[in-house]
Order: structure tokens, then sequence, then C-alpha cells
């Protein structure tokens, strides 16, 4: 089992974000990781981080679970239904509104709803002020994503309190555990 987890717009990959504590744990579980840092995070190009993600998902065994954050879910979800065939499941966790990112990331084009495959999910908070429309609206309902609800929980990022989270770990843990029993 693999996993590829994407960091946002200006996350440098802090010691103390769920993400970098997610993938180190995961890799102290013997699970192959790939946790890129994206190019040019405080002010990011489509391509290159497309690109980046390409190279890191070819790093990983098999079909890879994908865990996504902020501007890292954009970036994946522009890859388009071509990349589904990849991997195995996607958590996308805080989606930026396209309101936001006109202001924030201008040159990340808005993007095209496809319906995503089983397997595929988004956490979102209803207090994010990156996405004040609400991810059910902007991301679950045009992709048909399911979407699950952290009340008060603002960007799901360290300065919302999201440094040590156990939620997506569980998570990804959840696909070793299936394929195990299925054994």
């Amino acid at each position: 089992m693999g996993v590829l987890i994407l960091h946002g717009l200006a996350n440098h990959r802090p010691p103390r974000h769920w993400q970098f504590q997610l993938a180190a744990a995961l890799a102290a579980e013997g699970v192959d990781v790939a946790y890129p840092s994206l190019p040019d995070a405080d002010d990011p190009k489509p391509e290159a981080w497309q690109s980046a993600i390409l190279a890191a998902l070819d790093e990983l065994p098999g079909r890879p679970d994908v865990i996504a954050h902020s501007l890292g879910t954009h970036a994946w979800l522009a890859l388009g239904p071509a990349i589904a065939e990849r991997v195995g499941r996607v958590l996308l966790v805080a989606p930026p509104a396209q309101s936001i990112l006109d202001d924030v990331a201008p040159a990340f084009p808005r993007l095209e709803p496809f319906t995503a495959p089983a397997g595929w999910e988004l956490w979102a908070s209803d207090a994010d002020d990156y996405n004040p429309e609400g991810a059910a609206v902007t991301h679950g309902e045009p992709f048909g994503l399911p979407v699950r609800t952290f009340p008060g929980g603002g960007h799901l990022a360290l300065d919302d309190g999201y440094g040590p989270w156990t939620a997506p770990l569980e998570w990804a843990r959840a696909a070793s555990q299936s394929i195990a029993a299925a054994a």
C-alpha cells in the first residue's frame, strides 16, 4: 500500500502539521509514502504542481491512496478523471472555493466537474474561511463526493488546531486493514 500526500498553498510542510505527522506515522508503519514539497508553495503554478504530483505518483507502487489538503485538492481534481485509474481511494480535505482561488492563486483554472469514482470522499468544516460557500456546494455536489463535516473546524489546518489529527491516519490505515482481511 502507498499513500500520496499533497499540501496546500503556502504550506512548507511544518512538522507540527497533521500532514507531516501523517506521513511520518505511515512511514514508520512500513507504508510507502510520497509527501512532495510542491514547487513555489507561496506562488504556485498549476503546471509545476501537476508535474510534481505525477512524478510523486510514479514513485509509489500499485494504486496508492491520495490525501490532499486545500490547494492540493484543487491541483488533484484539475488532473481530471483520467488520473482516477492510477489510484485507489482519495481523501480531499478542505478544498478552497474558486472565489477564493481567484484572489490567492489566480493561475489555477476553474475545475471541470466530473463524477468522482467510488472511494473518493471529501472532508471539510462548516466554518472554513477559504470556502465560505461550503465544500458540499463547491465540491461535494459537482463531483458527487460524499462529505464528512467537521463542525467549527476552520480550514482543518495547523492554525485551526489540526496539528495532531488521528482521523486521516485512521482513514489511511483502513485500506491496509481491508487488504489484510481479504487475504
